[in-house]
């Protein structure tokens, strides 16, 4: 998640070590307060702030806490995902992602840890297209739809009554 009300250093060790150990690169949002002294590996970068709907083009997959703008965001820029609910409504759309075909099964926060996480990297390489094609079609069906244009007509609809 992006907020922390301290810094998480053995949560964001888990992720950088399972990282290295499935050989993939990495961009990490969030955990602002646990890199402030925290060396990350050359083949990752912390980035700040960015829009979604730029950053998600250009990633393998997106591993989030399934809050509703970032499940938004994955389906909506066609990516697929590896979900880690930490609260709330978070749980329900990471199954939903994972009933869609589109991500790997959700790993609760209680049970994150480097071999989970590992685990889950592994999955969407072996998964990876058929989860890729899925979300794709999610995606151009989404985009169809006008969803914003559509959003702001009902909500003028129902100001001018």
């Amino acid at each position: 998640m992006s907020f922390e009300d301290k810094p998480e250093v053995k949560k964001l060790s888990m992720f950088v070590n399972a990282f290295e150990k499935a050989g993939v690169r990495a961009i990490i949002q969030g955990f602002k307060k646990s890199l402030k002294d925290f060396i990350l590996p050359s083949s990752m970068m912390a980035l700040g702030s960015c829009p979604h709907s730029f950053l998600f083009k250009h990633g393998f997959c997106v591993v989030h806490h399934c809050g509703f703008g970032t499940t938004a965001s994955t389906l909506s820029n066609g990516i697929p995902s590896i979900p880690v609910p930490h609260v709330l409504d978070q749980m329900g759309f990471a199954m939903q992602l994972y009933d869609l075909g589109v991500s790997s099964k959700p790993i609760e926060s209680k049970d994150l840890s480097v071999e989970t996480i590992y685990e889950a990297i592994i999955d969407m390489k072996n998964n990876y297209q058929e989860r890729c094609n899925k979300v794709s079609e999610l995606s151009k069906q989404i985009l169809s739809e006008g969803g914003v244009n559509e959003a702001a007509n009902l909500i003028c609809n129902v100001l001018s009554r």
